[in-house]
């Protein structure tokens, strides 16, 4: 292919104006729900303020994002344009084929615990857990130290999972306690739950009917 024409092929195009770095990831924020810039640095703790100030001003030029600001406030949020909609189900098509033919022991390498809980917050079910009271479930990791070896997921009736690193004073209604690279790897869909569980590397008790919820948020991973 001539540079000429490799100019005007559509997914060079495309891949241009989605390479920059992080510029994906901005963008799995959007699809997830978050508007705010404060939630976009929870999600990408990697990556410096300034970056993603750039990156979103960029992504504004290019069409993928609407910046909206309340003049009585000043509080600023962003949402999706209709051509970044329907850029997710590509990107998660692109996602499958990746799971299935690349490797993905180096996202493994590095495990964050706070990353992975924030995923995990954000992205299960909550209509999978029982509907009759909160549900309050521990994550334990043993092996990493005390400030960051527990996290606890809340299931209010009705209302979005909520994450805490100190404890919240409730009755738990489970405990996972868990190897961190091996809940990654079973988030990743890199392992199955099942396969941790029966190697030993995760363990889950409480409630049943919580313990099936649980096995629910990770089953499509």
């Amino acid at each position: 292919m001539t540079k000429n024409s490799y100019n005007h092929c559509p997914i060079a195009v495309a891949s241009a104006l989605l390479e920059p770095r992080w510029t994906m990831l901005v963008l799995f924020e959007l699809w997830s729900g978050n508007t705010r810039f404060n939630q976009f640095r929870r999600g990408l703790p990697n990556m410096s303020p300034g970056l993603l100030s750039k990156r979103l001003k960029e992504m504004e030029l290019n069409g993928l994002v609407l910046r909206q600001e309340n003049v009585a406030t000043g509080e600023v949020k962003y949402s999706l344009t209709e051509t970044a909609r329907s850029l997710e189900p590509i990107v998660d098509a692109l996602g499958r084929w990746a799971h299935r033919n690349i490797d993905t022991a180096p996202s493994l390498e590095c495990p964050d615990v706070k990353l992975l809980m924030w995923n995990i917050m954000r992205e299960v079910d909550p209509a999978c857990m029982p509907k009759s009271k909160r549900i309050t479930i521990l994550f334990h990791f043993p092996k990493l130290p005390d400030f960051r070896a527990r996290q606890w997921l809340i299931c209010p009736p009705n209302s979005t999972v909520e994450l805490c690193a100190i404890d919240p004073g409730f009755d738990l209604d489970a405990i996972v306690t868990a190897d961190l690279t091996s809940l990654t790897s079973v988030w990743l869909g890199c392992s199955s739950l099942e396969a941790e569980i029966d190697s030993g590397h995760i363990d889950m008790a409480g409630d049943p009917r919580v313990e099936v919820g649980i096995r629910k948020w990770f089953a499509g991973n």
